[in-house]
């Protein structure tokens, strides 16, 4: 049986496999950290508050029969109406598929009507009813109240600067490398493992001339 060589081809580049870019990650990680606290654990913060709002604005929208991607909706359709699809995902940050759905309902229950916008024939945007509005308006003070409940303890000047922290950790997130990249470039830091020709010519003293 022919045996096919493993061996690159010269001048082939070789892309590490995504267990060794692991690995490397690990091992460089595990040299260079302490053990993490949960209790200081940023990101286990904004998970739990995360759950903890989006609970209780659930509680409270549930006696009009809304979700909360279908009251996102409501309300960025409410500050600026004729919204694309794709818009509208970036502003409720929900997927394309699972938005698309959640218009096709509204639309159904006489919330929001699609419509060729008047730019490009090629666009639909998104629009509001009269049926949709009213909702909004009924909604609108109980989500409010809900906004106000997050931050009670805070004074004015504690809200503004918290907004403004929430916006720089958002942008930060936005423009940060992917995950592939970041583990890529750690992998790149590690040291390179000899052969073992290396390591028997290191091992073979050099007679002198």
């Amino acid at each position: 049986m022919l045996k096919v060589s493993a061996r690159p081809l010269s001048g082939e580049r070789i892309t590490p496999s995504r267990g060794k870019i692991v690995r490397a990650r690990n091992q460089v990680e595990k040299s260079d950290q302490p053990s993490l606290n949960p209790e200081e654990f940023l990101p286990a913060y904004f998970h739990h508050i995360t759950n903890l709002l989006s609970t209780r604005l659930l509680e409270r929208l549930r006696i009009y029969g809304v979700t909360v991607p279908r009251w996102r909706v409501l309300m960025n359709l409410m500050v600026n109406d004729g919204r694309t699809i794709g818009e509208l995902v970036e502003l409720t940050i929900i997927s394309q598929p699972v938005l698309s759905r959640i218009i096709d309902q509204m639309e159904r229950d006489g919330l929001v009507i699609r419509s060729t916008s008047e730019r490009d024939s090629r666009i639909v945007e998104v629009y509001l009813t009269s049926r949709g509005r009213a909702l909004y308006t009924k909604i609108a003070p109980v989500a409010a109240r809900h906004a106000q409940l997050t931050v009670k303890s805070l004074s004015p000047a504690q809200q503004k600067d918290l907004l403004a922290m929430l916006r720089t950790i958002i942008r930060d997130l936005t423009e940060a490398p992917s995950i592939e990249a970041e583990e890529k470039a750690i992998a790149g830091h590690m040291p390179r493992r000899r052969t073992s020709r290396q390591k028997s010519s290191a091992a073979t003293p050099r007679r002198k001339a």
